[in-house]
């Protein structure tokens, strides 16, 4: 019998959170799913863990060598046989009726293609560290289309990976998780599918995520490190491209993409993503969105860095930006 909801966990070196996350999974009041973990080489004992468990709807998957967190997540939702997809990362935990709660939502809204919900955010050890998720309402909400496109691109991620459920068929329809994004891939995908479904907000925090060190979105921080920064703004860079490809669309006004192609230019400029740059500035000319100032980028893009970096310290980046 095919089941409801398709539970996937991609898994890697977890093993102090894995049973706390399938107990978590194995004692919500929705029973109707089957539960996938692609185990993506792990060195703990992460397998062993799992394999203790013996439960019908536990499958284990094991890959032959290590393929990264996007490939494994693509790995689980391919072998997915039901008609809801989730992703749950290894480190989190379910709060009571979580599944319930979303499903029930999304079943007495059946226009939305995908649902999430507000969390609670703790620490290594378990302990409560904070709570509502980045930019998140105070009450249970239904974003259209437009809204939801427009906050991602205006307010940054507002979606917590581990609460959402989507329709299979959107993933079916516009694909999976792109290995362009290993901190980022959902990002991504929530700008693809709100291109074309609606989403539920639930405010109810139900799910507990994780933040440690070795927690993926971490490991891209700091001042140093702009890998976050650059994947995010590629996933926006993609994301416009992706809007204007949509005929029928008019999510945001002239200025707006105007402008929205200047911050982003001028990003990539200040990250010496010269390339990228140049490739988002003809895509903008070639939808009108004609801008003085990042003309001037342009051909200062063409100019040896080393006396790049010398004007840029006759004129500190804040006040180009």
């Amino acid at each position: 019998m095919t089941p409801k909801l398709s539970i996937c966990i991609p898994s890697y070196n977890n093993a102090p959170y894995l049973p706390e996350l399938i107990d978590s999974i194995l004692h919500q009041s929705f029973e109707d799913f089957e539960l996938l973990i692609s185990d993506d080489c792990s060195t703990d004992h992460s397998v062993e863990i799992i394999r203790n468990y013996r439960d019908p709807r536990i499958k284990l998957y094991q890959n032959k060598e290590n393929v990264g967190i996007v490939v494994n997540m693509n790995r689980c939702l391919l072998s997915a046989k039901g008609d809801y997809m989730t992703i749950i990362g290894s480190d989190d935990v379910l709060m009571v009726d979580s599944l319930k709660t979303r499903m029930d939502f999304l079943q007495a809204n059946t226009h939305l293609g995908f649902v999430c919900s507000n969390i609670v955010k703790i620490d290594g050890e378990g302990k409560t560290i904070g709570g509502l998720w980045s930019h998140a309402p105070k009450q249970n909400t239904v974003f259209d289309a437009k809204t939801c496109f427009r906050r991602l691109m205006f307010e940054g991620n507002f979606i917590c990976h581990s609460t959402v459920i989507v329709h299979k068929e959107c993933h079916e329809r516009f694909g999976y998780f792109d290995a362009r994004f290993p901190s980022c891939q959902d990002y991504d995908m929530w700008f693809r599918l709100s291109l074309h479904y609606d989403l539920g907000y639930l405010a109810q925090p139900l799910v507990k995520y994780r933040w440690h060190t070795q927690n993926i979105t971490q490991q891209y921080r700091g001042k140093n490190n702009l890998k976050g920064k650059e994947q995010n703004n590629l996933a926006r860079s993609v994301a416009l491209h992706l809007y204007h490809k949509q005929k029928d669309l008019n999510y945001f006004t002239a200025e707006e993409l105007r402008l929205l192609y200047k911050n982003l230019m001028l990003l990539y400029f200040w990250m010496n993503q010269f390339k990228s740059f140049r490739k988002l500035f003809l895509e903008s000319l070639k939808h009108g969105y004609l801008n003085l100032s990042t003309c001037a980028y342009y051909v200062l893009s063409f100019l040896p860095l080393k006396i790049l970096n010398y004007l840029r310290s006759l004129k500190p980046q804040t006040d180009l930006l």
